[in-house]
């Protein structure tokens, strides 16, 4: 019986290159996971600033920590057809036509490529 889950292959394209983020999920884990072992905080739940906004990070008795991620945000500006074709040596026939193109962020922009075909990574530049 299907359970009517499609399989999509989406390509991400970093937007900025080299630039200081507002927020790093992983290193808020690992910061936390460090300072849970180290007894340096205690209970199952703390706050933490960032230049992103406040991030609620909690934890269980196991100390497996979970970070509440920022929304993720949308923008209009997407790039041509043409121009995502051309920058990443691709055809217009290796794009899915039934999901967006779109650029999107939960703290550094990115670009949402819809591909056919699973392919490899790239080193492409912006």
């Amino acid at each position: 019986m299907s359970s009517g889950l499609r399989q999509v292959y989406m390509l991400f394209v970093s937007l900025r290159k080299k630039v200081e983020k507002a927020f790093c999920l992983h290193a808020t884990i690992a910061a936390t996971t460090s300072l849970i072992e180290h007894s340096r905080i205690a209970g199952e739940h703390t706050s933490i600033e960032t230049k992103a906004g406040t991030i609620e990070v909690t934890w269980n008795q196991n100390k497996e920590v979970q970070v509440e991620q920022n929304s993720l945000s949308t923008q209009e500006n997407v790039p041509t057809i043409q121009d995502i074709c051309e920058s990443l040596m691709i055809t217009e026939e290796d794009l899915r036509d039934d999901f967006p193109i779109q650029i999107g962020s939960t703290s550094r922009s990115k670009l949402f490529i819809p591909l056919k075909k699973q392919r490899g990574s790239t080193s492409s530049e912006p």
